[in-house]
């Protein structure tokens, strides 16, 4: 999603789970330009985890699921790779199994992490958005910063 071009315009584009794989700062730009490119004035841009409040740690999660004969049990890490450029690398593996046939998926992608004064900084020089907030846990009872414990914060943003 670093670079698309959409022949038609939209009221709100929303990022969901931090899924804003930009590796370079050029291709966070390119994002953006993209996104400007689709929202019309006064339009909003939502971005759920993309902007990070704490230290990039090595995490480690897994769950299962199951409905009727269909199990799906997921393992999912993140690991700094590159601190100088601030590369986060995401592998999620999905282990899934219908009945009797089952088969294992594995996704890896790597993202630059955007920490917020970089963040704000970027927006006073990419002045295509105005900063509107942003919050804790998609509690818009919970500003940041939180004396809270900061989880799955969003941005919104308006194309000026």
């Amino acid at each position: 999603m670093c670079r698309f071009d959409i022949n038609q315009s939209a009221d709100f584009a929303f990022i969901a789970l931090g899924s804003l794989y930009a590796q370079s700062r050029d291709d966070q730009i390119s994002h953006f330009d993209s996104v400007a490119k689709v929202l019309p004035t006064g339009g909003l841009y939502l971005l759920d985890w993309c902007v990070y409040f704490g230290l990039p740690i090595s995490t480690k999660d897994t769950w299962k699921t199951q409905s009727g004969d269909i199990r799906v049990k997921t393992l999912y890490t993140g690991k700094l790779v590159n601190p100088t450029d601030q590369l986060f690398e995401e592998s999620i593996t999905l282990e899934v199994a219908d009945g009797e046939v089952s088969g294992s998926y594995t996704g890896t992608d790597t993202k630059r992490l955007f920490y917020p004064q970089e963040f704000l900084l970027f927006l006073r020089h990419y002045t295509s958005f105005e900063f509107l907030g942003w919050w804790n846990n998609w509690s818009l009872d919970d500003p940041l910063p939180s004396p809270k414990a900061i989880n799955r914060p969003i941005v919104l943003l308006r194309k000026s």
